[in-house]
């Protein structure tokens, strides 16, 4: 695991693709030091004119001699992507955390650069020194990858393919399912015209206390303590989805 962060000065990027990750990372890397010499986007005529120099639509007309090249598309056009792409220099790495490092074997120089952390183009990042999972198809990709990480954040890791896999589905967990939740909340207090504010510090305490605690130990709520009322009063008040959803986690809980 890297210890602090380092310098990219030099280092040239090529950014393929345009949604969170790319932008956020492409960012990252720019405070970092790295040039980012070409950002490939489907919409790259209408961009803004800060990306005007930079900003391609074809994967096809690469440049072919940057250091290294971050595919930031959906998981399923990964693949598709590097197929298209011509034989190019530098490493080639894409950012999922589920997909196999072997649909980038065409390319010599390959790897996986994967930032655990959930982004959304228009909102700052709060934790600066998220982890990144890194893995690579040598020991000097591993190196490189690595010293690329540490120019980011404080804490870069080097996994197999079944370890990453297995960080994502946790990951889906605490963070994909746990947002989910608070969509829920908030759709059951704007039923009563509630604010979603009133939750904020509770969700904050909740989030904060695991740094320190165990999450098991951490659980409270009706499950746990065995509220059988309170527990059927609550299923009354929700509807037939959100109802099963709800004694679903409460036994999962109790168990």
């Amino acid at each position: 695991m890297t210890k602090k962060k380092k310098t990219l000065q030099g280092l040239q990027v090529v950014f393929i693709g345009a949604g969170n990750v790319a932008t956020h990372l492409s960012a990252e890397f720019t405070n970092a030091g790295a040039s980012i010499i070409q950002n490939v986007r489907k919409s790259a005529a209408s961009e803004k004119k800060k990306f005007a120099k930079t900003s391609i639509s074809d994967v096809k007309k690469l440049k072919k001699d940057s250091d290294l090249y971050v595919i930031c598309v959906p998981d399923d056009a990964i693949a598709a992507v590097a197929k298209s792409m011509p034989d190019v220099k530098g490493t080639v790495v894409h950012t999922s955390g589920s997909v196999p490092m072997s649909v980038l074997r065409k390319f010599k120089s390959h790897g996986v650069f994967y930032p655990l952390q959930s982004f959304t183009k228009d909102k700052k990042v709060t934790v600066n020194a998220y982890a990144i999972c890194i893995e690579a198809s040598t020991k000097q990709v591993a190196e490189d990858l690595m010293e690329c990480a540490g120019g980011i954040s404080k804490n870069a890791y080097l996994l197999t393919s079944k370890q990453r896999e297995v960080v994502h589905l946790a990951a889906v967990f605490a963070n994909n399912f746990s947002n989910h939740m608070f969509a829920i909340a908030k759709e059951i207090l704007d039923e009563e015209k509630l604010p979603f504010e009133i939750l904020k510090p509770l969700i904050l305490e909740t989030a904060f206390k695991i740094i320190d605690v165990d999450p098991k130990d951490a659980q409270t709520g009706p499950a746990v303590r065995g509220d059988k009322k309170t527990l059927a009063r609550h299923e009354t008040m929700l509807k037939s989805n959100t109802a099963k959803l709800y004694r679903k986690l409460s036994k999962d809980i109790q168990a």
